[in-house]
């Protein structure tokens, strides 16, 4: 996502990590019907903090309905938003 204003639908949070052959480089992994996709993260700290809450409600052993947090993101001018449909 490179303009401001532009949106994308990423489903569930399932994963975040560093890439082992260079650790400055982060990726979140999202799942939607059974489809899995891995995106590097761009270098924006506000960005990996919501989806690691995100992941984390997702992960929540008592959460009676299982996965829930379904995540899109909007490109801001100084940065990025994420929401919940």
């Amino acid at each position: 996502m490179t303009e401001v204003g532009q949106e994308q639908f990423f489903g569930y949070v399932t994963a975040l990590g560093i890439l082992p052959e260079d650790y400055q480089i982060r990726y979140a992994e999202f799942s939607y019907n059974g489809v899995s996709t891995r995106y590097l993260l761009p270098d924006d700290a506000a960005l990996y903090r919501a989806l690691e809450m995100h992941l984390h409600h997702n992960m929540i052993p008592a959460n009676p309905g299982g996965i829930y947090d379904k995540v899109w993101i909007t490109k801001l001018e100084d940065g990025y938003e994420t929401e919940l449909p």
